[in-house]
C-alpha cells in the first residue's frame, strides 16, 4: 500500500484478497485503534502459504494474532519494568553501603585498572553528570538533593537513569559489589525452585 487508504478502502482491500471478514464494523474500529498495518501487515505471513492467503483466513484470526502478541508484550513489559526496578534499587543500597551516599561516582569506586577502562569509567560519570543537570530543576529529588547538600544519593540517582546507563554502571563496579548484587537473583531463584507456588 503506497497510499493513503480510508477504513472503508482498507476493508474492501482485505475482502478483495480472499480474506474473510465476520464483522466489519468492529474490523473498522480496529483499524483506528490499532492500524491496519500493524495488524494486516505486521502477522498475514502466518496465513500464507506460497505467498497466498490460505483458504477460509478470517480477519479476526489475524487480530486474535494481533491481540495475542501484544498482551505477551505487555506481560513481559510488566516483569521487564519489576525487574528494572527491583536491579535498580539493589544497586543503590549496594553502592550506598560500600561506599556511601557521596562519593560513590568516585573513580575509586569502580573497577579502572586499565586505561582504558578508566577512560570508559570516565565516560560514564560524564553521562551521569549531565543526567543529573538535565533533571535538575525538573525532578524534584534531584533539584532537591543538589540545592540542599551538593550531591545527589545513589537511591534518587537511579531513579532518573535510563536502564542502558545502570547496566553500564553495573559493569563497571568492582567485582565485590556486583557480586553482592548479582547474590540477591542466585538466592531468589533458589526459593523459587524449592516452592515455586
Amino acid at each position: 500500500m503506497e497510499e493513503y487508504k480510508s477504513n472503508d478502502e482498507l476493508l474492501n482491500h482485505l475482502l478483495l484478497k480472499g480474506i474473510i471478514v465476520n464483522n466489519k464494523k468492529k474490523a473498522k474500529e480496529q483499524f483506528e485503534r490499532y492500524t491496519y498495518y500493524s495488524i494486516v501487515n505486521t502477522y498475514k505471513e502466518a496465513f500464507k502459504t506460497n505467498n497466498q492467503y490460505i483458504s477460509g483466513v478470517t480477519f479476526e484470526e489475524i487480530f486474535s494474532l494481533y491481540d495475542f502478541d501484544k498482551n505477551l508484550r505487555s506481560i513481559f513489559l510488566k516483569y521487564a519494568l519489576e525487574i528494572e526496578i527491583i536491579i535498580k534499587s539493589l544497586l543503590a543500597n549496594m553502592v550506598a553501603g560500600n561506599y556511601g551516599i557521596k562519593d560513590y561516582l568516585d573513580i575509586n569506586c569502580f573497577d579502572a585498572t586499565s586505561k582504558a577502562k578508566e577512560k570508559e569509567i570516565k565516560e560514564l560519570q560524564v553521562r551521569i553528570s549531565d543526567e543529573i543537570e538535565k533533571n535538575y530543576g525538573k525532578h524534584p529529588a534531584i533539584t532537591h538533593y543538589k540545592d540542599t547538600y551538593g550531591y545527589i544519593p545513589p537511591f534518587v540517582l537511579v531513579k532518573v537513569l535510563t536502564f542502558g546507563k545502570i547496566s553500564r554502571y553495573y559493569i563497571w563496579l568492582k567485582q565485590n559489589v556486583r557480586q553482592q548484587i548479582s547474590k540477591y537473583f542466585k538466592l531468589s531463584d533458589k526459593s523459587v525452585r524449592s516452592n515455586p507456588f
